[in-house]
């Protein structure tokens, strides 16, 4: 094993909380860990910045945390599940309403904040390189 840790940070919804895919139990982030172990032989820290439901808009505000953001600052891996329970939100919307134009605003509006979240990580002081 390698002598210095990877430092990964997982932000997200239920999916990096650990819910809602069976085949990754205990969870997607603890098997990216255990993949990640086996291939790359090296130890592998992380920590886990997620809620059940988070939207993109959500994950975006998770950066502004003074914890996460310092966390983001050292991680060498960052993933970042976020835009499916903003389609179902919209998807509730449109089945009560019929308005097609609630789809195309959440995609929109989701796109927007994934364009947000990445200008803010990459404006932060990192101190080594990373991947996202």
């Amino acid at each position: 094993m390698y002598l210095y840790p990877l430092h990964y940070l997982a932000l997200g919804d239920s999916l990096t909380v650990g819910v809602g895919v069976p085949t990754f139990d205990p969870g997607f982030v603890e098997h990216y860990v255990c993949l990640s172990k086996q291939t790359l032989k090296k130890c592998i820290q992380y920590k886990k910045y997620a809620r059940s439901g988070a939207t993109t808009g959500d994950v975006l505000n998770m950066l502004h945390s003074p914890i996460v953001t310092e966390y983001v600052k050292h991680a060498d891996v960052i993933t970042i599940t976020a835009g499916g329970n903003d389609l179902l939100n919209a998807a509730k919307i449109f089945m009560q309403t019929g308005n097609e134009k609630i789809i195309s605003n959440v995609l929109e509006q989701s796109q927007n904040n994934y364009s947000s979240i990445m200008k803010r990580i990459h404006h932060m002081d990192k101190q080594k390189d990373f991947i996202i």
